[in-house]
């Protein structure tokens, strides 16, 4: 329940930072706030080279020295988003883009890097621990509660502008990473903290033997971020900001119906974890059907909702200025409630050593938003932009779940009975 409640509250101050972002900046300007916190999340998954995938295998049982291996994906981790920090600030003193004079909010958005790509770590350890609502609350809640309540006085004094907006990201993210990475290794175990070998030499061998299914789930997440985000990317580029910032205030409405899919992933992903290394696919099974059903069935009423009461939900919450966003809301949410029919299968397919198959979808995910995708959004615009990616979403859940029904046995979607009996094959013994 505590984790529930965690999960909740995260999406509920990402939505309140968002409804604080658009009331303070209005559409153009929140616009370039949230087309950089794309941008910040894009890089963050290159910074955190699938670690956080990493240690929920060897937290379910992928590893004999969990500690030691704990520690050198956090090596790695300030290894790769200290390398994506020069490299962003590189390209921007390379490039110098266009911000209206003002090239210190490229600078304060690279900040955040290090901590961010540092907390989601922690906070997979917290949850691989079954420290579920804290772990939940580090990688999802902190940063965005933490944000609300910095930005908060600074609106009120009316000195808002994006840099602010950033800053107060910034600051909320080393918080975070203050108090997490405490929490985080007094949820090992002595044992564990007394794994040894932490040397370099260890590190090279650690990453000399994960260095293939760290990249694969690396550029799999990668790809699924960016296509989760692509329509912000691709209104940047084709159309306005003002665009962008309506399809990501339809993307944080959209969220209360991902919401009950997104507090399973927090909860499941351990399981999962340990159900696949330990060859309890029928147990798996029927955890997966059992979640979907729920999943499914509590995220029809917020989708009706979205459907029949978008124009006056957007107005009242975001204001007058953003009823566009009404119709792509109802498109995303019909789509959103279709791909939660499909079960966890983002998770499922990292999880069980489908990263490769996940890669390879993802790739032709991108190729298709890259041609059709961007022919669709160029004519219809947001709503375009919209609709191919609620289209995109559904295929790739669809075929996510028949690559782990033929490929694993596993069995993720919706089914109205329980698996009586499933090949144990496909795990790692």
């Amino acid at each position: 329940m505590k984790a529930v409640i965690s999960r909740a509250g995260a999406i509920f101050a990402s939505l309140v930072l968002s409804v604080l972002v658009a009331r303070v900046l209005g559409p153009e300007e929140s616009g370039k706030f949230f087309l950089l916190m794309a941008v910040l999340g894009a890089l963050n998954t290159v910074a955190r080279y699938g670690t956080d995938n990493a240690a929920l295998k060897i937290l379910g049982g992928a590893s004999s020295r969990v500690g030691r291996d704990l520690f050198h994906l956090a090596a790695l981790v300030v290894l790769c988003s200290l390398a994506v920090v020069g490299c962003s600030l590189g390209v921007i003193l390379i490039l110098r883009p266009d911000t209206g004079g003002n090239m210190a909010v490229y600078f304060v958005t690279a900040s955040a890097i290090v901590p961010q790509a540092l907390v989601v770590l922690f906070g997979t350890i917290m949850r691989g621990r079954q420290m579920l609502a804290v772990g939940t609350m580090a990688e999802l809640g902190s940063i965005a509660t933490l944000s609300v309540l910095l930005l908060t006085p600074v609106a009120l004094l009316g000195t808002s502008s994006v840099i602010t907006a950033m800053g107060c990201v910034a600051l909320a993210s080393w918080l975070t990473l203050m108090w997490s990475a405490p929490v985080a290794y007094r949820a090992l175990s002595t044992t564990d903290k007394n794994a040894g070998d932490f040397s370099f030499i260890g590190l090279q061998k650690f990453f000399s033997i994960w260095k293939a299914p760290l990249t694969n789930i690396t550029s799999s997440s990668l790809l699924i971020f960016l296509l989760n985000w692509f329509p912000v990317f691709l209104l940047s580029a084709v159309g306005t900001l003002t665009d962008v910032s309506y399809f990501v205030v339809a993307m944080r409405l959209v969220g209360f119906i991902t919401l009950i899919p997104a507090i399973q992933a927090s909860y499941l992903t351990p399981a999962i974890g340990r159900d696949y290394h330990h060859g309890a696919i029928q147990h798996l099974n029927n955890m997966c059907i059992r979640a979907a059903r729920q999943a499914f069935a509590l995220s029809s009423l917020p989708t009706l909702i979205l459907v029949f009461a978008a124009h006056p939900l957007v107005t009242y919450v975001y204001g007058g200025g953003f009823s566009p966003v009404a119709a792509p809301v109802v498109v995303m949410a019909v789509a959103a409630l279709v791909v939660s029919y499909a079960g966890p299968v983002n998770a499922l397919m990292f999880l069980c050593d489908l990263e490769g198959v996940s890669l390879i979808l993802n790739v032709g995910v991108a190729a298709a938003w890259a041609s059709i995708g961007l022919w669709i959004t160029l004519t219809y615009g947001l709503m375009g932009a919209a609709s191919f990616q609620g289209a995109a979403s559904i295929l790739v859940a669809v075929i996510s779940a028949c690559s782990l029904r033929h490929k694993r046995n596993i069995i993720s979607f919706v089914r109205f009975s329980r698996v009586t009996s499933t090949p144990e094959c496909g795990a790692e013994k």
